[in-house]
């Protein structure tokens, strides 16, 4: 009997401890940081636009590049988006164009090219992070603004740009940055709420 509970301890013990080591290979295969695959130069390449309002999360409309660059006009929300791009650097800065595109402050974004009464623009402190598969942008611009003989002092965080939706989120799928702007909107006909959902894609 002693010799059988011996032999079931061996048997455990050697169990765990394979156990134990094959767990430890797993987890040390799996990357703890994800940051690396965000690395690079990331470009506007299409939008969708998401709406709840029938009850459903549908497909409203979808546009490539393309089509923005060859109506315009027919695009407005995210004309502004195509010169854009988002170059996340390995060491955990970045560089960017949005706040030229979102504040209305370039008269061209490629090049960048700022209006006449616009001076000193810069990006200050631009660091990225990743969480949960998330992506979060630190850092300011400023810049000064020559108005009827008056100099203004302004500045912008990066994230402003998305501060006219109620919620914003920037993730990776697929291989694709998507910006999530969520909308809490309120149908006028019957006064229910619902939620309009544009994701501005970005490819490297």
């Amino acid at each position: 009997m002693k010799k059988l509970i011996l032999s079931l301890s061996l048997v455990l013990i050697v169990g765990f401890s394979a156990f134990g080591f094959f767990a430890c290979k797993k987890k040390s295969a799996e990357p703890e940081d994800q940051s690396a695959n965000w690395v690079g130069t990331w470009k506007f390449s299409s939008a969708e636009i998401w709406s709840d309002e029938s009850g459903k999360n549908t497909l409203l409309e979808a546009t490539t590049i393309d089509q923005v660059l060859q109506s315009p006009e027919e695009w407005p929300e995210i004309a502004a988006y195509v010169d854009t791009y988002l170059n996340l650097k390995a060491d955990n800065t970045y560089s960017t164009n949005f706040v030229e595109a979102m504040c209305g402050l370039a008269t061209s974004l490629d090049p960048v090219v700022l209006n006449d009464n616009i001076d000193e623009f810069e990006y200050n402190n631009l660091k990225w992070t990743v969480k949960n598969n998330r992506l979060f942008l630190d850092g300011y611009a400023s810049w000064i603004v020559y108005d009827a003989g008056k100099v203004n002092k302004e500045a912008a965080s990066v994230n402003s740009i998305f501060g006219a939706c109620d919620y914003s989120s920037i993730e990776l799928s697929e291989g694709k940055i998507k910006v999530n702007l969520n909308f809490n909107m309120i149908d006028e006909s019957t006064q229910a709420p619902y939620k309009a959902t544009y994701v501005i894609i970005l490819e490297k």
